[in-house]
């Protein structure tokens, strides 16, 4: 049995086949260093957090009293026995530029610092695209134009997927050019600007993120087998089966794809993509842990503002991984909040609508509805925010262009959740519903100026009874509420709200943010009929 066939898609048989080797954490050696060395995460140009005994930490000789002095203030850290040090910098305000003179056995200045906030942005292909590859031409031309400013510094975490947890990154922190913005995520540029410009502040963006992947690869090793112990279990079956896929990849696998290759060329026909290498290869980036490993880990304990995610897309591949992404979301947050050691405020972007228009009342075997409902589900969460991301200009596309839109929107959900700022910053969410005879009267919180719908009528509702068969319902809002109806059903049991991957709602709040998909009956299945009062 292969390594694949153990670990299956679903969390029901392990969770992940992306995962195999991340699984045992293999101790990095000793490092003796003779000189004081630090990670490039800290170098020329960076952002620190402001307003906080911001970390700094490096590797020396052992016992070795390392110095760290800014604006003629300093403090001092001892190496351990593994040569690592790390200093709690006194608070600074939002400003600069600053030298920091780290000395040891020899003496390292980095140049041009600010304080201000630093937010970390991960997740998958939405928040990687940049600006160059995403921005339609002529918006890019103009946005491109105008990026120059010297107080908003962005470092891109190099791809570095990992079987333990490493201690260095690679990158470099860049000051905001045509260049630099060019090749920066234009999610999280936007996002930064947003806030530049609200805040008057300097603004680090840390980007970490890999297109196509799922969740799992960015949680820790440690986090996923104490919550499905059966993963741990069926390791060694896993890590026994390697050598033999792994032989099978290069000599079977492979010059098959060769073989496909030379004669889809010949043929005038789309090139093969080449087959994915072994799930228990050390360089595979969708084992479980390998990018938290590789791409979060060397970034703990650094001071930040908050973290900003935008993924989903790889979990609602099919139905049964939509579903477990209310396990797998929640988890992911709780365990980074876990690893740096504070409930650091997290906030996210829902997926965009995409695919085909909705066309029935409810598409129950669609899985981004369970993604978005997983999203919102996670709200629950203290110090949580979630981005509205419908209203996607093409959805035929999986990465919506408007990035403008989506960054901002993602600020301000910072700016609400985070900086507290009494703006509105989210759309329409549900509340509760009150059954009112024949109808139903949907309540929404973040109603923020009034409900309203694009168009003459309010589109997007579903409405059904005890039978359990949705009927589109007619719709009418009434304050901060909207009531549903259908002349088939007497007695209403549940409402569901945009319920498929594209879908047809056009509720708003007063502010233009648009309505969160939701369904009342969270307890029925896909395909079971609505739980019953």
């Amino acid at each position: 049995m292969s390594c694949a066939n153990i670990f299956p898609r679903t969390l029901s048989s392990q969770l992940s086949k992306r995962s195999c080797l991340a699984a045992i954490l293999i101790l990095t050696g000793s490092h003796v260093k003779a000189e004081v060395r630090l990670t490039p995460l800290f170098g020329d140009n960076m952002v620190l957090q402001r307003d906080v005994s911001a970390n700094i930490w490096g590797e020396a000789t052992p016992n070795e009293v390392i110095s760290v002095t800014i604006d003629k203030q300093s403090v001092q850290a001892k190496t351990g026995a593994d040569g690592r040090w790390r200093a709690k910098l006194p608070p600074q305000k939002a400003g600069g530029p600053f030298d920091i003179t780290v000395t040891g056995e020899n003496t390292i200045t980095l140049k041009d610092v600010y304080f201000g906030d630093v937010w970390l942005i991960a997740g998958q292909s939405n928040m990687e695209w940049t600006n160059k590859s995403i921005l339609k031409p002529e918006v890019f031309e103009v946005e491109s134009a105008a990026a120059n400013d010297p107080q908003m510094r962005v470092f891109t975490v190099k791809k570095n997927p990992q079987i333990a947890p490493a201690t260095q990154v690679s990158g470099e922190w860049q000051a905001i050019t045509p260049k630099s913005m060019a090749n920066f995520s234009a999610t999280g540029y936007f996002f930064g600007r947003e806030l530049r410009q609200k805040l008057g502040v300097p603004i680090g963006i840390i980007g970490s993120y890999w297109g196509g992947m799922e969740a799992q690869p960015f949680i820790s090793v440690e986090t996923m087998t104490q919550n499905f112990p059966d993963l741990k279990a069926n390791l060694e079956k896993c890590f026994a089966d390697f050598p033999a896929e792994k032989l099978q990849y290069e000599e079977v696998k492979l010059p098959k794809w060769r073989a496909d290759v030379e004669k889809a060329k010949a043929e005038g026909r789309r090139i093969p993509g080449r087959p994915k290498m072994p799930l228990g290869a050390p360089e595979s980036p969708e084992r479980i842990g390998a990018l938290f490993n590789g791409m979060i880990a060397p970034l703990i304990p650094l001071s930040l503002k908050g973290i900003a995610w935008y993924q989903g897309e790889s979990n609602g591949d099919n139905l049964q991984e939509a579903l477990e992404y209310k396990t797998i979301f929640p988890l992911l947050i709780t365990d980074w909040r876990a690893r740096w050691g504070q409930e650091l405020p997290f906030i996210w972007v829902q997926l965009a609508n995409y695919r085909q228009w909705q066309e029935q009342p409810v598409e129950p075997k669609q899985a981004w509805p369970y993604v978005r409902e997983a999203q919102t589900l996670a709200l629950s969460l203290p110090s949580t925010g979630m981005a509205l991301a419908l209203g996607n200009d093409d959805p035929t596309a999986i990465h919506p262009t408007n990035k403008i839109a989506i960054g901002k929107r993602l600020a301000d959900v910072a700016l609400g959740v985070v900086y507290g700022q009494k703006i509105p910053y989210t759309g329409p969410l549900f509340d509760t519903m009150q059954i009112e005879g024949a109808a139903a009267r949907i309540h929404f919180k973040h109603a923020d100026g009034g409900l309203r719908a694009d168009g003459e009528t309010v589109k997007g509702f579903a409405i059904a009874g005890a039978d359990g068969k949705f009927l589109w319902a007619d719709a009418r809002i009434e304050g901060e509420s909207v009531i549903l109806s259908s002349s088939q059903i007497q007695k209403p049991v549940a409402v569901r709200y945009s319920w498929a991957d594209n879908p047809v709602g056009n509720l708003f709040n007063g502010a233009g943010l648009p309505a969160s998909p939701f369904r009342t009956d969270l307890n029925a299945s896909p395909i079971e009929s609505p739980v019953k009062p």
